[in-house]
Parts: C-alpha cells; structure tokens; sequence
C-alpha cells in the first residue's frame, strides 16, 4: 500500500510514509512549501528557493543593503533614505561641499571654503568676528558694532574723537553719568569671564581663585574678592561662593541666600562700616566697599564693578583695568611685570595661596568632539543673539560675538555631558541680557516656550 500525506507534498515533493514528505532542494516543511534560502533574508522574506523579496528600502540578494533615492553622491546609504556623507559633503545626498572655518565658524559671514570667510557688510577679521567702524574710532573708543563706537570715560562723539575738559583742564570722569562707558565692570559666568577691559575667556578651573584685588601697593591690598568655583556640585552642576576680604571685614556670599561676616551668619539686609548687603530677587548684591560692587546670582555668576580711582592698579582674573587689552594676563602681585603666555599660566597663577587643589593642565575644545549636523545646530541657536527681535536693541552696545562663543562652548559641553543643551543655551542668553541691563538696556526676551519666564 502507498503511503499518504495529508496534505499532499507540495514542490514536487514524495510521500515517503504516513504525512512524512520527502522535499526536493530549496524547499522544507512538512509539506514542502517552504522556500529556503541558504544565507537568509536580513530584511525580507525568501520567496523561492535562493531569492529574497526585500521589504521597502532594502536591496541585495540578502535584502542587506539599504537604497537611498536619490543614490548617495559622496558618502553611504546607512539606512533607508538617510545618506551618510564623508567628511566635507552635506545634504539628503551628500552632494553639497561644505567648509569648516574655525571652532564657531564665521561670526557674520558665510564660509566659502576651508578657513576662508566672506564677512557681511561691516565686519572684518579671519572669521568676520572683527567690527568696522568708518572713519576709525579714535584711541579714546573702540568700536563694538559696525559703525558704532563704544568711548571710554574720558571721550565723547560719533567716533569718540572729542576729549572731555573741564576747567581745571584734566578730562571729565563720566563713569558717574552711565554705566555705559564704566569700564570697571568684570563678569564670571561659569567657566566664562569678562575682565574689566572686555577681555572674554574661558578657564575651567575648578578650586578658589582670586577674581580680583587692589594691587595698588606691592605687599598689601585694601580689599580682596575671591571665588571658590565648585563651593557647592552636584554632578557636573557647582555653585560657586564669593570671598571679600578687607582690613576690618572677612564676607562670605553662599548660595540660599546665606551670608556670613567673620564667620558669623547674619540676616539681609544688613550694613556694617559703610557697606551695605541687600538681595533683589534671585541676587545678593553687595555695595560701599571702598566704591565695589559686587552681584551675585546665587549659582555660577558674579558681576564686580570698581570705580576709576582702582583704574591701573587692579589683579586677578579680572585684569588689571588699564584699557588696555593686551595685558590683562598680567600675573602680579604674584609675578610682576610677567604677561601669562596662556590662560591656563593665568589662572593657575590666581589660585588662593594655600589652597590644594589640581591645575588646570589644558582647556580643550567641547565642540571638536560633536558631529557636524549637531554644531550646525548648536550654531544657529546661538546666532539668536544676533537674529532674534528681542536681543537687537542691545546688540549695538553689547557685542553679541563673545556670548555667542560661550553658548557654542556650552552646548557642546552639554552635549558631551548628555546634559540638557538648551538650557546650556539659555545660561548664555541670561548673561547677555544681564550685561545689556548694566549698561541700561533691559531686554524681554524670555518665553514659556524660550527659556521660560
């Protein structure tokens, strides 16, 4: 008797017993319907015996290899659609060249090529991060927007080519008249750093450093303000605390709001020997210190401002408040006469005497480490500063570039951190419009869905 299947064998199949087929190459199963395909389908199923059907976006006698339509010009289809282009090419199909100009690109510019930038009207400079001013500004200004210049104390006029005289004949202090012109203001906004002179840099160090002093006399200060950048951490997130010494007082400013004077907590507001501590909202300001001024925002930002009788005669991270620019890393009192050669030198060099903690060896780059779509990214939510309504007011009297640069260094900071890069953004914004409102520009430019409120 012949035995039966049920069901029949399919595929030229043979009943060899009872429901037991006997299935010819390329096919398996009970019944001999299933196809085989030897190396198997990755992203498909086998149709017939050695042939994959791929699913949509899949190609290949194994269904292996994603497509890409349009096809990728200069890189690879690494999944359905999406093109992965080599180093220099962009676009859907990686056929756009793109350039790389410096760290944060070209400030007001495009970038035509490698390092090569092609600055819009009024702006000069490797990477357009250099303002023009026509005629000059005169040595009395310096020019902070095109055709705008910023005059020091002592200059008025369209390119601060008029020198004020009283009548004795030396120049008029017009620090009194607006903050403005007061070139005494010295900023710390996390690792970032405004010194008196407008220097902007960035030093990450991380123990108590000595932001700035009277350096008047060698050997002897009438006052000393101090800042301890990881006071308080958690995580990659520190509070810093500020330190002012003089010769009657020891003031410590601590986040929550906590003050001590000698090592004693008191209550705000509160006044002693002519200085006077108050809080406004989220900042302890402290004021009558030999004509300092100190405010602190209860996390990572210090703003001091010091008269023009400490002007030449200030140290510390700060500078030296001179004018000029080029020697703010000077490094008395501990080295006199001594330019840092880097602000790594400087700010190890401002470390609090006693005080054990490492050096700051090198300060790397964030940026270097992100991928180019995500800088691109990071870049054009920085330019806000520049772009967005709310911020123009101000750009004409604080150069947006430097905050720009910061929020760039801070979001990929973050990005590396796996930290929120936004809110990194933001940190930067803040500092902008806190700088815009010393010199009596107060801007709106929060949102509930832009910083929030």
């Amino acid at each position: 008797m012949d035995a039966v299947c049920n069901p029949l064998c399919a595929n030229g199949g043979e009943c060899v017993g009872p429901n037991l087929c006997s299935c010819p190459e390329g096919y398996a199963g009970s019944d001999c319907k299933t196809a085989m395909c030897v190396n198997g389908c990755m992203h498909g199923f086998c149709s017939s015996p050695g042939v994959c059907t791929c699913i949509t976006g899949y190609e290949g006698s194994m269904c292996d290899i994603a497509k890409c339509d349009p096809p990728c010009v200069h890189g690879d289809c690494s999944d359905p659609g999406i093109c992965t282009c080599m180093d220099k090419w962009s676009g859907v199909d990686c056929s756009e060249e793109t350039y790389v100009c410096g760290q944060s690109g070209c400030h007001h510019g495009e970038c035509i090529g490698d390092n090569l930038c092609d600055c819009q009207a009024g702006y000069t400079g490797d990477y357009c991060e250099d303002t023009v001013c026509e005629p000059s500004c005169s040595p009395g200004g310096m020019c902070v927007a095109p055709g705008v210049c910023e005059c020091d104390a002592y200059h008025e006029g369209t390119h601060c080519q008029v020198q004020i005289i009283s009548v004795d004949g030396s120049p008029v202090d017009k620090l009194e008249q607006s903050l403005l012109e007061n070139m005494g203001l010295c900023t710390m906004n996390g690792k970032h750093f405004r010194s008196f002179d407008g220097t902007h840099y960035t030093f990450p160090g991380e123990c108590t450093y000595v932001m700035a002093s009277d350096c008047s006399e060698i050997g002897s200060t009438s006052f000393q303000i101090l800042v301890n950048t990881v006071y308080d951490c958690s995580g990659s997130l520190c509070r810093c605390a500020v330190h002012i010494r003089s010769e009657l007082l020891n003031i410590a400013i601590l986040p929550d709001d906590i003050v001590t004077i000698n090592d004693r907590p008191i209550e705000i507001p509160h006044s002693i020997n002519d200085v006077i501590i108050t809080q406004s909202g989220t900042y302890t300001i402290l004021e009558g210190l030999n004509g300092v001024k100190i405010t602190y925002d209860g996390m990572d930002s210090v703003a001091i401002t010091v008269d023009s009788s400490y002007m030449g005669n200030m140290c510390g991270l700060c500078g030296d408040y001179n004018g000029n620019k080029t020697d703010d890393f000077s490094m008395r009192p501990y080295k006199y006469h001594e330019i840092a050669k880097s602000v790594e030198e400087f700010g190890n060099v401002m470390k609090e005497t006693g005080v054990a903690c490492n050096p700051v060896e090198h300060i790397s780059y964030p940026c270097i480490s992100v991928a180019f779509e995500d800088l691109e990214y990071m870049r054009g939510y920085c330019h806000q500063l520049e772009n967005l309504e709310a911020f123009k007011a101000c750009n004409a009297y604080v150069n947006p570039a430097p905050y720009m640069d910061r929020c760039l260094y801070d979001m990929c900071d973050c990005n590396i951190a796996g930290g929120d890069q936004v809110q990194c953004a933001c940190n930067a914004f803040t500092e902008y419009s806190r700088v815009c409102a010393l010199h009596g520009i107060v801007l709106s430019w929060r949102s509930d869905k832009f910083c929030g409120r």
